[in-house]
């Protein structure tokens, strides 16, 4: 980051601070500021396979770095 305002308001709140969740699932219509994680939430294993499984698809279609330092 730059020394900009922006950094400062960033590391004085404690941005940086917080460790977040590897996987994240938000209902936007229900929950628009994103405040619920349901990734962890059995009733949405569907949703979340499915976004997996997509993602994958995607990363592997655009040989995405990720994958090839992976050795995928």
């Amino acid at each position: 980051m730059d020394a900009s305002d922006f950094r400062k308001f960033v590391l004085e709140h404690g941005f940086l601070d917080s460790v977040k969740p590897r996987e994240m699932l938000f209902d936007l219509y229900l929950d628009p500021v994103e405040r619920v994680n349901l990734a962890e939430d059995d009733r949405f294993i569907h949703i979340k396979q499915s976004m997996a499984s997509l993602l994958d698809e995607w990363m592997e279609g655009t040989r995405d770095p990720i994958l090839l330092r992976s050795g995928r």
